[in-house]
């Protein structure tokens, strides 16, 4: 997952405008927490917006090899496999602490599809 809390925000005269970003990504493996879960290709997209410290986002995951089932027991070729959503707060504690330049937080609530 990308995260763009530290990123420089994109500024017109006083307002901060969001940020939209669109990632597609192919791989020959699937990882689970560490498992390899699917050996083929797999195409990863992510769409992830962010404004004033605010984010939501939507990623999935789709067999390209049509190696997963679908629950009616027909082969995925290019569908969606797995979808996750989520939205959350970035924020920043302190400004030039000693060691470390501040602390930053996420609160973010996520659902697995």
């Amino acid at each position: 997952m990308v995260e763009f809390a530290d990123a420089v925000p994109f500024v017109v005269g006083q307002v901060e405008l969001p940020r939209i970003s669109l990632f597609e990504t192919h791989k020959s493996v699937y990882l689970d927490k560490g498992r390899r879960t699917l050996n083929g290709w797999i195409r990863e997209d992510s769409l992830y917006g962010s404004w004033y410290g605010f984010h939501a986002g939507v990623w999935s995951y789709s067999d390209l090899e049509g190696k997963t089932y679908r629950t009616d027991g027909g082969r995925r070729h290019g569908e969606p496999v797995e979808w996750d959503y989520y939205a959350g707060y970035d924020f920043k504690i302190g400004e030039n602490l000693p060691l470390v330049n501040y602390f930053r937080f996420t609160v973010r609530y996520m659902y697995y599809e």
